[in-house]
Formats: C-alpha cells, structure tokens, sequence
C-alpha cells in the first residue's frame, strides 16, 4: 500500500505531507504542466518514492496506476482538478483523501 500525493501548484504544506506519508512507500503523482513543482516536492520529501509524470489522464490510464500503486491515503494538493477521474476512483474505493486544497492545511 502506498501514499499517493497529487501534486499540482497547491502543494505549499511539505511539512504536513511529510507528517501523513511518514513510514510509508510513497507515490508522486504530476502531470507535465507541474514538472517543476514536483521536482521541488520530490527534493523536499526525499527517500523512497515512485515518481510518476502522468500525460495520459484518461480513466482507463488512472485505473491502470491506482491498479499497481494501491492507496492507503490520498494527499490531494491538485486545485486544477486534473487528476479528477483518480479522485472519483479514491472516493469509490473508500480510500481516506486528505484535500489540501479544500481543507485549507
């Protein structure tokens, strides 16, 4: 199971992800509009993590990642709602969410 962090421009509380995800396999989440965003919270999270660049945003791709990075939590700092049909799949599936954007950590 891992923690998979959504990264996008709302992603401004490092140290409260750091705290959610601590212990934990962790999944990094972008898409290429946010490259350099998720270079800087890659940098700042260190340690083990898989890095995922995600250009195809169709429901079927997003079902193929959540299929091999099964989520224990969400940490959803994605304000641009890219990542909209993941989310749907995390709410369905019962998966704790945590929205930093909605939230306001």
């Amino acid at each position: 199971m891992y923690v998979v962090i959504l990264v996008s421009k709302g992603c401004r509380s490092l140290k409260a992800i750091l705290a959610e995800s601590s212990g934990w396999r962790r999944v990094l989440m972008f898409s290429r509009e946010v490259e350099d965003v998720a270079r800087e919270v890659a940098r700042e999270l260190r340690g083990d993590m898989v890095i995922i660049k995600v250009g195809d945003l169709t429901e079927e791709n997003l079902l193929k990642i959540y299929t091999k990075y099964p989520p224990r939590l969400v940490l959803n700092c994605d304000c641009s709602s890219t990542f909209n049909h993941y989310i749907e799949l995390v709410r369905a599936s019962g998966v704790k969410e945590v929205n930093y954007c909605l939230d306001g950590k």
